[in-house]
């Protein structure tokens, strides 16, 4: 998979500037195009797209890249996906500030409008997110049939960041049909890695909740991304997978979502 366009929605927040500042470095690694959007939700905020502009056209002269601004009106996430389905970005990087409690399990905030709505893969992050590379990817392979289609995507990043995937066996379930499946899933990723020459480990963790694993293992271990299946019920839907709403909603470690119908990721490829 090529990686030639990126979105990034803006808001001069913490986490938006993180944002910034990785997709830039993507951008520059894969000689990317960048757009940046500014969505402008109601007349108090309709001052700030200049003032915005200004602040991305000197990022873009601070790091020798193009990027495009573009200046939305309305709803947030609605005007982010609209202008996604424009102009069809490869891959949409954005500030997230998480949720709590009871909205853990309902898409209700911008940022999991725009994740569950894309059909694109989408990384988001919160401000403490950091550093600016990914050198680590964690690559949970966890009881599903579409947990390897995220695999050409890991596989293009790490290429590019010349990062390490983390080949990551996962399941609340301890029975050994499901150890021995996810274990082919690990075989057959980990040979496709080393057919294409990407630095690779391999680690699992049974009986525990995935997400709250993934989390833990990334933090303890130095993973600078994790990547995720969706798995969204249909395309539109603002529901996901509650282990994906688990990790997108509270990982401190930026997450790249992958969904089925991402354009270029669908079917079984790569492994």
């Amino acid at each position: 998979m090529e990686i030639k366009h990126l979105l990034i929605p803006y808001d001069a927040s913490k986490s938006s500037e993180v944002a910034l500042q990785k997709a830039i470095l993507t951008s520059q690694i894969f000689k990317a195009e960048l757009t940046v959007v500014y969505v402008s939700s109601d007349a108090s905020s309709l001052a700030n797209a200049e003032i915005f502009k200004k602040k991305i056209e000197e990022a873009a002269a601070n790091n020798s890249v193009r990027i495009n601004f573009i200046h939305r009106k309305g709803r947030i996430y609605k005007e982010i996906i609209n202008l996604e389905r424009e102009i069809q970005p490869d891959l949409i990087m954005m500030g997230t500030h998480g949720v709590n409690g009871f909205q853990e399990f309902w898409i209700g905030s911008n940022a999991f409008r725009v994740v569950s709505s894309s059909n694109c893969p989408v990384i988001t992050m919160q401000e403490i997110s950091y550093p600016e590379s990914f050198q680590k990817i964690l690559l949970p392979l966890a009881d599903s049939d579409e947990t390897r289609q995220k695999v050409p995507l890991v596989a293009a990043l790490a290429r590019g960041f010349d990062a390490e995937v983390v080949v990551f066996c996962v399941s609340r379930e301890t029975d050994n049909e499901v150890k021995a499946k996810l274990r082919l899933y690990a075989k057959q990723a980990k040979d496709y890695f080393d057919k294409i020459g990407i630095k690779n480990s391999y680690d699992e963790s049974f009986g525990k909740n995935v997400a709250t694993e993934c989390i833990d293992y990334s933090v303890k271990n130095g993973v600078d991304l994790i990547s995720i299946m969706t798995e969204t019920e249909s395309s539109g839907s603002f529901f996901m997978g509650t282990y994906a709403q688990q990790l997108v909603n509270h990982s401190p470690i930026p997450v790249l979502s992958v969904h089925n119908r991402s354009i270029g990721i669908a079917g079984r490829v790569g492994v």
